[in-house]
């Protein structure tokens, strides 16, 4: 048991003006010192610039004002694969964490994203099971929230990483021993935490236009192929309670899932009526009904038109391909 363990956390941004001041909120007591690490982390030339443009920047000096001795600021390291990027920022941090004299053995790695947050109850939960833990990775159970705070579905995510001699990352954000092998290739050295009081996770109550900048930054890292488009515009955009079996369906045909996503596991949304963490009680979409149909102002960088051009193109030759193809198997 160490009673002086210190946990670090790292919050990575990019044009998260909505969420970033309300995660700060929801974490900055229960981490000692919290790094920011601001910019998108694939090449520079996708978003003509790799630095947020709509008002994080400003909501960050003001945070980093209000706890100067909390939080540090330090810029996302860019990778021309987004998961390099990824890599190389969370070995950036680990470079700050041993110059503030924080990279000691036992201290913990506490990951977070902007719109993911936690009750109270479960970060002492965290705390109590880190203390006197010999696990080194822990995946945390979470809501992931679509449309609103009512429809989620069930997921897990590395979060937490015990802070070992040799520690670094691997892409994308895989903590590696010395010897260069993943914790995660070490089961008896992964534990799951939050079971009964999952972390809450917002990933999808954004604008619509935020939600084509995520998949574009995926199928720019080369994450998921042309269909993430497709699954924008049939399905996140057509789903409704009384529809969803339909959906499911018509998603399985486009991306093999029956269910939600576009990836992963064949999950099903499922509707949530409990409560949510205190941080977010006066956030703008904490009552809102629908996400799809708010009307928002544009800010943040411009859509890569010609990604999408490009991906919608490639949908379009490709069945193109495949029946010259056919044809030349058949009469040649």
């Amino acid at each position: 048991m160490n009673e002086n363990m210190k946990i670090i956390g790292i919050l990575p941004v990019y044009e998260e003006a909505d969420w970033i001041e309300y995660a700060v909120k929801n974490i900055i007591d229960f981490v000692d010192i919290l790094i920011i690490a601001e910019g998108y982390q694939g090449p520079f030339w996708h978003f003509w610039g790799n630095r947020s443009k709509d008002g994080t920047l400003k909501i960050l000096d003001k945070l980093v004002k209000k706890y100067p001795a909390k939080i540090k600021k330090i810029k996302c390291a860019w990778g021309l694969h987004v998961n390099r990027g990824k890599c190389r920022t969370h070995n950036r941090a680990l470079a700050l964490i041993k110059k503030l004299g924080f990279f000691q053995q036992d201290n913990w790695y506490f990951l977070v994203d902007s719109d993911e947050f936690y009750t109270k109850e479960s970060l002492k939960e965290i705390k109590k099971t880190i203390i006197k833990t010999d696990k080194d990775f822990f995946y945390v159970h979470d809501r992931m929230f679509f449309y609103n705070f009512k429809y989620f579905i069930s997921a897990t995510h590395g979060r937490l990483f015990r802070l070992t001699n040799g520690l670094h990352f691997k892409p994308a954000q895989w903590p590696c021993y010395a010897n260069g092998t993943p914790y995660v290739s070490h089961p008896e050295k992964v534990g799951y935490l939050l079971k009964g009081e999952p972390m809450f996770h917002y990933c999808f109550i954004r604008s619509t236009r935020r939600i084509l900048k995520k998949i574009q930054m995926e199928f720019l890292s080369g994450a998921y192929k042309s269909l993430v488009f497709v699954w924008l515009d049939e399905i996140f955009l057509n789903w409704t309670e009384n529809k969803a079996e339909e959906i499911y369906k018509k998603n399985q045909k486009i991306t093999n899932i029956f269910g939600i996503l576009y990836g992963g596991e064949p999950l099903k949304l499922e509707k949530y009526n409990d409560s949510h963490p205190e941080a977010l009680d006066d956030h703008p979409y904490r009552h809102i009904k629908d996400i799809r149909k708010v009307d928002f102002k544009s800010k943040g960088s411009d859509y890569i038109d010609w990604v999408v051009f490009l991906s919608k193109m490639h949908s379009f030759i490709k069945p193109l391909f495949k029946f010259k193809t056919y044809l030349k198997n058949k009469f040649y």
